[in-house]
């Protein structure tokens, strides 16, 4: 009967943090982290008799709590390492039901966020191979699915303790997956941000890899909102660029100079890194940006944005795109010096990154710097 209990009182308190009015739901969360209720959830997820149904809620209501606090700086973070071993034991029971699997992925997803170790922990312990074994065999279910892919795609930043093994298998994940939900945005970020991590890693088998899946999630109406999925494309293109078809890179950096406009300064600056990596990586590529007018865009953004990362971000996609290999000149925009030497003005700790711009501008441009709008350029770098 404890447990039953156990379930109600968690099933009513999983209810009221879960209102549609969000501040409503969001002050019952932060009063259940006040006063205590995640090192209630710990005990009840460490007790031997604790049952797949209990397990379940319990964990959801943890996840939920975690979540919050993580974005809440008014509230106090908890913990839920207390937890970890028992939670590995429910993932790697064979006779755990999916739904505790899926409710434990995502718990140890949150727990591995805590810190290095704890990465490390889960990644070494056989309860991840047991979950995905099982991920595999059961694609059609979509929560055990994404909290699947939210464990991995967080556990494989640390590519020291991650098993690359999996990888294969998590690709087979993927492909099924995203098959029959290509437009759920929060599968899609865990699957760029395994892809990132993976595709950093020394050695790592491009053949593995779901590159077509990342390639068509780019295209997705959602991309242009979400700055993982431009960092996973060109992060994919820079390090396998042999597989990546021609027409995807260049559609993808169409999009990513449409974003250059973006009223969200994140996605401007993430497009912007990511232009300039697949501009980096293909001659046709950048033939069509600088054919659409890229380095006018990049120069009038550069001259407005007052984020030091977005304009350190322009500098290098104006020096990929002035940086070409077909030993042609080019003709620069008017104004683009000029906006250089503004940039530089404005945030001082880009200064050879900007002076790297102009330098790679004279040496590839026509007539020089004589038709261009230098006024101030040697005040500038003498003074």
């Amino acid at each position: 009967w404890d447990a039953v209990a156990e379930w109600w009182a968690m099933k009513v308190l999983f209810r009221l943090q879960d209102y549609s009015n969000e501040f409503a739901a969001q002050d019952a969360i932060r009063k259940m982290v006040e006063e205590g209720l995640p090192e209630v959830c710990n005990k009840i997820i460490k007790a031997r008799s604790t049952t797949d149904e209990l397990f379940c809620i319990t964990s959801e209501m943890l996840s939920a709590l975690l979540c919050f606090s993580a974005s809440d700086n008014s509230t106090q973070q908890p913990s839920a390492a207390d937890c970890l071993h028992s939670t590995m034991r429910f993932l790697a029971d064979e006779k755990s039901s999916i739904d505790a699997k899926a409710s434990g992925a995502k718990l140890l997803a949150f727990i591995s966020r805590e810190s290095t170790q704890s990465k490390s922990q889960i990644s070494r312990d056989r309860s991840v191979r047991a979950l995905v074994e099982t991920t595999s065999n059961h694609v059609e279910n979509f929560e055990l699915v994404r909290n699947t892919m939210f464990l991995v795609s967080s556990l494989s930043v640390d590519d020291t303790s991650f098993d690359l093994s999996l990888v294969g298998h998590v690709k087979d994940i993927i492909e099924g997956a995203f098959g029959a939900n290509p437009d759920d945005p929060d599968l899609n970020a865990y699957i760029c941000g395994f892809v990132c991590n993976i595709s950093s890693v020394a050695g790592a088998d491009p053949e593995i890899l779901p590159m077509q899946v990342v390639a068509k999630i780019c295209s997705t109406p959602c991309a242009s909102s979400n700055p993982r999925y431009g960092r996973a494309f060109a992060l994919v293109a820079s390090q396998f660029p042999q597989f990546l078809d021609r027409q995807s890179t260049t559609d993808e950096a169409q999009r990513l100079l449409e974003n250059l406009c973006d009223s969200n300064v994140e996605v401007q600056a993430s497009s912007c890194a990511s232009l300039a990596v697949l501009v980096s990586s293909s001659e046709n590529t950048r033939n069509m940006v600088f054919e659409q007018g890229g380095l006018s865009t990049a120069t009038a953004t550069l001259m407005v944005t007052e984020s030091e990362t977005m304009a350190e971000n322009v500098l290098q996609l104006i020096s990929a795109l002035v940086c070409t290999d077909s030993k042609k000149a080019l003709q620069i925009p008017n104004e683009m010096v000029l906006g250089i030497l503004q940039g530089m003005q404005r945030f001082p700790n880009l200064t050879k990154t900007a002076c790297i711009a102009i330098r790679n501008s004279m040496l590839m441009t026509i007539p020089g710097f004589q038709s261009v709008n230098t006024a101030g350029l040697a005040e500038t770098l003498c003074g």
